[in-house]
């Protein structure tokens, strides 16, 4: 019951013997990180990962641990981003865990760059102390899809170009796009790609020619604008090499230069262009 100046209100409540009590994670072990190594996993694989209710493995993030180092993946079907990061230690945690990326969003809004984190790795749970919050989450148990089989190993088609271009290009081009769709093509030259887009329904069209340094034959190959954009973002480099094969196999995004000790592969899967 609530009673001020002017009035009453009621409202319905529950004891408080009722709301669940503090996990206590048993025989759990620990993964320790710093701050600044997970902001990079969690920024680099979260926005691949699915939001489909009906994929629940999909919608966290692989962490498998061995005593060189982490690999982290994420994908929602369309996409894939898989780092690798090595020279890392690890303490008494060994073995692979999905974690939903709801929570790995919750921390990364509290995480500090110079934090020293201990994640607590239980049989069905996580757990870790951050910024005086103490935050718990289910761990995803379904068995996370074999990723590496998707990975193309043939793509000798080179594709380099500058990502702000690319990028700023994608963001004009996809207005006059298909709502629905977001289908827009690629038609790559030695020296040149030229990104349209056609929507019969709006009748409307779009065209820009940008340079570039492309290897292979003339090709033309479609992508959802959406996601190539997002993914074209989450690339730290100014320019962005895309290894190619045909129009219908999926493209790998790399930085031009890798660190060896920070290996990022991203993938993404075109779309069957409308003749």
């Amino acid at each position: 019951k609530i009673d001020c100046n002017t009035g009453q209100y009621t409202i319905m409540g529950q004891s408080n013997d009722e709301f669940p009590s503090e996990y206590i994670i048993e025989n759990s072990k620990t993964l320790s990180l710093s701050g600044e190594e997970l902001i990079d996993i969690i920024n680099s694989t979260s926005y691949a990962a699915s939001r489909d209710d009906l994929k629940p493995v999909l919608q966290g993030v692989l962490f498998k641990v061995k005593n060189e180092g982490i690999v982290s993946v994420a994908t929602d079907g369309h996409r894939l981003v898989k780092l690798e990061k090595k020279n890392l230690h690890a303490l008494d945690y060994n073995g692979n865990v999905v974690v939903p990326i709801k929570f790995l969003t919750l921390l990364n809004s509290l995480l500090k760059k110079d934090d020293k984190l201990s994640l607590l790795v239980g049989e069905n749970h996580m757990q870790v102390s951050v910024d005086k919050s103490i935050i718990t989450t289910r761990i995803i148990k379904d068995p996370y899809p074999d990723y590496e089989g998707v990975i193309p190993k043939e793509n000798t088609k080179t594709l380099i170009v500058n990502k702000n271009l690319f990028t700023e290009a994608i963001k004009r081009i996809s207005i006059f796009s298909n709502k629905s769709s977001r289908q827009i093509a690629l038609e790559l030259s030695n020296n040149q790609m030229k990104i349209t887009t056609e929507d019969p329904e709006s009748i409307t069209t779009g065209k820009e020619t940008i340079e570039c340094d492309y290897d292979g034959d003339p090709m033309k190959i479609g992508y959802n604008a959406l996601y190539l954009r997002e993914v074209l973002q989450h690339q730290q480099t100014d320019e962005i090499k895309i290894m190619l094969n045909t129009p219908l196999n999926a493209g790998l995004f790399v930085p031009i230069e890798q660190n060896t000790d920070n290996i990022k592969t991203t993938l993404l899967m075109p779309i069957r262009l409308n003749d």
